[in-house]
C-alpha cells in the first residue's frame, strides 16, 4: 500500500485515514491522521478528525477541535462543518456567522452562499436575506440546478408561487433529485395542477421515501385526500 511504503507523506495518510473511517476502523483511521500531522498537515488531517468524531457522536468534541483549529489555521472547510455543528441545536444565527466567515475567506464560494441561502429561507423565514445570497450565488454559478432550487423553494416559501414556478421546474429539468421532485409537488399543488402534483410527490416518495422534505410537502396531499 502506498501510504505504508510513504508513512511521511500528509496526503497518503489522510486518504487511507478516509478509507478506514468509511470502513469502521476508527482507531486506524485516527492513527492514519496523526500520521499525517506528524507528516506536516496541520489543517486536513484535524477536519477529517472532527468529522469521524461527528460520525462517532462526539460533537462537542469535534466542534472543540475545529475551533482551535480556526484560531490557528482558517480554513473554509472547518467554518462549514462548525456550520452544520451549529445547526443541530436549532435555527439560531449559529450557522450564519459560520457561513458568513467562510465568505470572507472565499466570496466567491457558491456551495457556501447557496447553503447559506438554504438556511435563512428554510430555518429563520429571513426571505429577503436569502434571496440576496441566492441571487448572487446564481450570478456566480447561472447553470446550476441546486441553487435555482433554492432560490424557488424561498419564493414557494414567501408564498410567491407564480415566481417560484420557473426556477423549480429548471432545477428539475436539470437534475433529477428527489428533493427536486418534493419542491415541484408541492408547487404545483399551490398553482393548482393537482394531477401532476401527484405524479411529483409520488416520484419523490419512490426515490427517497425518508426525505426531510416529505415531512415538509407531505400534509398538503394528507389535506387534499380528505
Amino acid at each position: 500500500m502506498a501510504a505504508a511504503k510513504n508513512p511521511k507523506s500528509p496526503a497518503l495518510q489522510t486518504t487511507l485515514g478516509n478509507l478506514l473511517a468509511a470502513q469502521g476502523d476508527s482507531a486506524g483511521a485516527r492513527t492514519a491522521y496523526d500520521a499525517a500531522k506528524a507528516g506536516g498537515d496541520t489543517v486536513n488531517p484535524e477536519i477529517e478528525t472532527a468529522l469521524l468524531d461527528l460520525r462517532l457522536g462526539a460533537v462537542d468534541k469535534a466542534k472543540e477541535r475545529l475551533l482551535n483549529l480556526v484560531k490557528a489555521h482558517e480554513n473554509v472547510r472547518a467554518r462549514i462543518v462548525l456550520a452544520d455543528i451549529e445547526m443541530r441545536s436549532g435555527s439560531g444565527d449559529g450557522p450564519v456567522e459560520q457561513y458568513l466567515k467562510a465568505l470572507q475567506l472565499e466570496p466567491a464560494n457558491v456551495f457556501v452562499m447557496n447553503n447559506l441561502a438554504g438556511y435563512l429561507a428554510t430555518k429563520q423565514k429571513k426571505y429577503d436575506d436569502a434571496l440576496f445570497w441566492g441571487r448572487k450565488a446564481l450570478a456566480l454559478a447561472p447553470d446550476s440546478p441546486v441553487v435555482e432550487d433554492t432560490l424557488g423553494w424561498t419564493y414557494y416559501l414567501q408564498g410567491k408561487y407564480d415566481q417560484a414556478l420557473p426556477y423549480l421546474e429548471k432545477s428539475e429539468k436539470a437534475l433529477d433529485r428527489p428533493v427536486a421532485h418534493y419542491h415541484m409537488a408541492a408547487e404545483l399543488m399551490k398553482t393548482g395542477d393537482n394531477g401532476r402534483a401527484k405524479k411529483e410527490y409520488e416520484a419523490a416518495i419512490r426515490a427517497d421515501p425518508k426525505s426531510s422534505e416529505r415531512a415538509v410537502v407531505g400534509p398538503l396531499f394528507a389535506d387534499a385526500s380528505k
